[in-house]
């Protein structure tokens, strides 16, 4: 890859600003930007400053235009007839190329020594990008950009994300038992709230239990009254001894009073597990898995339809 070749237009406000000129000039080429500016022609070219001006600005990959003050007035022709010829007649040139070409702004960057010379950026380029180097991070946004080296680079294109139809969006309050070990309470909260979102009705003994009821006698009556039964089964719900498996006995019971085609009793997964033995005749969903919160919901849905709940078609 050939090093860019840039040009440098500026004014000759005052010695300092002409060596500040030449030193970026300098830095720029030790980073391996190939600058032009007057600076570097011993005496006149023989071409003459028009034909050399001219040339370097055509052949240029950019363009920096240092903005200050001078220079703005200078290209709006604003100083006394005879002052800055060089700069009246590089910015007519710009002028020119800005009109010509459809990506001049591009080529063209406005750049200021201080952030206090922004204000005389010249009008045609006060819509572009322009960099203040008097900071390490300007001088290097401006080098990134002569470089074609962005800060940030684009990751590469992922495979397309597969989503799942939320539908049905109500289950017109399906009544939910949420059988679970108490291990597992943060993430039956989750689930709780979900189906409570899409329009069941569940029964979560935290939330539905009333202090003074007796959960022993409670619950076996939640289990029977309820529509359905989500089974939430984990590693530590399955291995561990605990009323979750007394639950599961009494959706048992009520499943075998249940028609062979009534979905009544759903295992679901809400981590890897084994399904307990007494379950693998049903089949089983993992919320854990892409789509599977959905494929619930699609199996409540059908239970809702099953009892002809108001509002199912």
């Amino acid at each position: 890859m050939h090093a860019p070749r840039i040009f440098i237009s500026y004014s000759h406000d005052s010695q300092e600003h002409i060596n500040a000129v030449l030193l970026l000039s300098e830095r720029l080429r030790q980073d391996g930007i190939d600058a032009h500016l007057d600076q570097y022609v011993n005496g006149s070219p023989p071409e003459g400053w028009a034909r050399w001006t001219s040339e370097r600005i055509s052949e240029a990959d950019a363009v920096l235009i240092v903005c200050s003050e001078v220079y703005a007035r200078r290209v709006s022709d604003v100083d006394p007839p005879g002052a800055g010829k060089g700069v009246r007649w590089e910015g007519s040139l710009i002028y020119q190329h800005l009109y010509n070409e459809m990506l001049a702004t591009v080529r063209f960057i406005p750049v200021v020594l201080s952030r206090h010379d922004v204000k005389y950026i010249v009008p045609n380029l006060q819509a572009s990008t322009y960099y203040v180097l008097d900071s390490q991070e300007g001088y290097e946004n401006l080098l990134r950009r002569l470089t074609q080296q962005p800060a940030i680079v684009r990751s590469q294109l992922g495979k397309r994300a597969t989503l799942f139809p939320e539908e049905p969006r109500t289950l017109y309050g399906i009544s939910v038992f949420l059988c679970h070990c108490s291990k597992d309470k943060s993430a039956v909260r989750d689930l709780y709230a979900k189906l409570k979102g899409n329009g069941a009705t569940p029964w979560l003994d935290e939330e539905d239990l009333l202090p003074g009821q007796q959960w022993e006698t409670e619950i076996p009556k939640a289990v029977r009254d309820a529509d359905a039964v989500v089974v939430c089964l984990s590693t530590e719900a399955v291995n561990r001894a605990g009323y979750f498996h007394k639950e599961i006995a009494f959706a048992l019971d009520v499943l075998d009073r249940q028609p062979e085609s009534a979905i009544y009793l759903i295992p679901v997964k809400l981590a890897d597990c084994e399904i307990p033995e007494r379950l693998k005749h049903l089949h089983c969903v993992s919320v854990a898995d892409d789509g599977g919160y959905q494929k619930l919901l699609r199996s409540l849905a059908a239970r809702a339809k099953q009892l002809k709940l108001s509002g199912v078609d």
